[in-house]
């Protein structure tokens, strides 16, 4: 089993310390715009079905990363900001390993269209990436772009 301080550490504090020190540059800039890399395995909403995943502290961290994202969306919204989570699906990387289901480049080209959408849609959001013909896949990751629940 992960440690769960470690697991707080990397995927909550550290985001919340680089939010917390980027937003007097992001308060100058037209597009404020801090995408947080979730994973569909912290929704509470999906809690059950990733119950076959085998590390709790990644999964509470996600959690409460997730809950991070939409209390700073809420709270910069009036000032411009566009806070959001995106869950990557399954990606061969060092954590993912050897049989995810896409490459890492993939992953990172569908982050960068979501930066590209209309910011106003994304405030506050949960979403998948999209990967075009991966839409209706049947694993655990869907990469359809939909919104998930928190």
């Amino acid at each position: 089993m992960n440690n769960l301080r470690k697991s707080l550490e990397v995927n909550v504090e550290a985001v919340h310390n680089i939010t917390v020190a980027c937003l007097p540059l992001l308060r100058e800039v037209n597009r404020k715009t801090v995408l947080n890399m979730s994973s569909i395995a912290g929704s509470m909403a999906h809690a059950e079905r990733f119950m076959i995943a085998p590390d709790p502290a990644y999964k509470i961290s996600k959690a409460a990363l997730n809950c991070l994202t939409r209390v700073y969306a809420l709270e910069l919204e009036s000032e411009g900001f566009t806070i959001f989570a995106v869950s990557p699906g399954w990606l061969r990387t060092d954590q993912g390993g050897p049989y995810a289901d896409l490459d890492a480049e993939t992953g990172a080209n569908a982050m960068l269209d979501l930066l590209s959408r209309d910011r106003a849609d994304l405030n506050g959001k949960f979403l998948n990436i999209h990967v075009p013909s991966w839409e209706k896949t049947t694993g655990l990751h869907q990469y359809d772009g939909a919104e998930l629940p928190w």
